[in-house]
């Protein structure tokens, strides 16, 4: 059994039950709609289903080290070094420019709007911080932002910041 596996499982589960608490209290649909409170029932119905799963794995023996079978990426062989797990090395230093790079688009949002702060945030990611330079990451850099403007502006009928200038979906 690993205990911090399963207290922290619990844990989870009780803040999402705690949530759908509250999230029930609000409209789920409105008119044939989502309303205010479907997308928190939604996250919170998850914390409830992914904290029982992480309790209930944790219940069973330690697993076994699971390793890559095959060929390893380029991609990954480059940056095997930044998986380590120590407290000053390489993780940390991905974790800080993570968060370095969510305090600077912050700002961002309010003069860009959602969709090309999306996109820069995303390419910081995926080129800078992963170095993951591939033609997959290009396309994700631009459709993904894309996607979920479409899926909040238009069938959720969710406003985002469009930014100073009004740009649109795609900032032309």
């Amino acid at each position: 059994m690993r205990k911090a596996d399963f207290v922290f499982g619990v844990v989870v589960g009780l803040v999402g039950v705690g949530a759908l608490i509250l999230a029930l209290q609000m409209r789920v649909f409105a008119g044939g709609i989502p309303g205010p409170g479907f997308f928190p029932v939604l996250v919170s119905s998850g914390l409830v289903v992914l904290g029982a799963i992480l309790a209930w794995q944790s219940l069973g023996e330690k697993g076994v080290e699971v390793r890559a079978v095959g060929a390893v990426s380029a991609v990954e062989a480059r940056h095997r070094h930044l998986s380590t797990d120590d407290q000053g090395g390489p993780s940390f230093l991905r974790t800080a420019a993570v968060w370095c790079g969510y305090v600077v688009m912050v700002p961002l949002l309010y003069v860009l709007g959602f969709t090309l702060t999306m996109m820069v945030m995303l390419a910081y990611l995926l080129f800078v911080v992963e170095g993951r330079r591939t033609v997959a990451s290009a396309v994700a850099v631009i459709v993904v932002p894309a996607a979920v403007y479409t899926l909040f502006a238009n069938l959720l009928q969710i406003d985002l910041p469009p930014g100073m200038f009004h740009l649109g979906v795609l900032g032309i």
